[in-house]
């Protein structure tokens, strides 16, 4: 799964479910870079300026929900 777009200043935002543990460093971005050279080819070797990570949550039925904590 891929998700990408593009910011206000016209970067590219790409994102994807990486490894199950925290990256560790650039090996762990590296199906993101690949990902970018096959969709974007004149993207290819272009320098990757920022990365991070984060975790999402699926549900089962794979739609969005939100829930809030119960007061009381």
């Amino acid at each position: 799964m891929l998700y990408f777009r593009r910011d206000a200043s016209g970067r590219l935002l790409m994102g994807g479910r990486g490894p199950f543990h925290e990256p560790r460093g650039e090996p762990d971005f590296r199906h993101l870079q690949r990902a970018i050279g096959k969709l974007y080819p004149a993207l290819k070797n272009v320098e990757i300026g920022y990365r991070w990570a984060g975790r999402v949550a699926l549900t089962r039925d794979a739609l969005p929900t939100c829930i809030s904590p119960q007061r009381g």
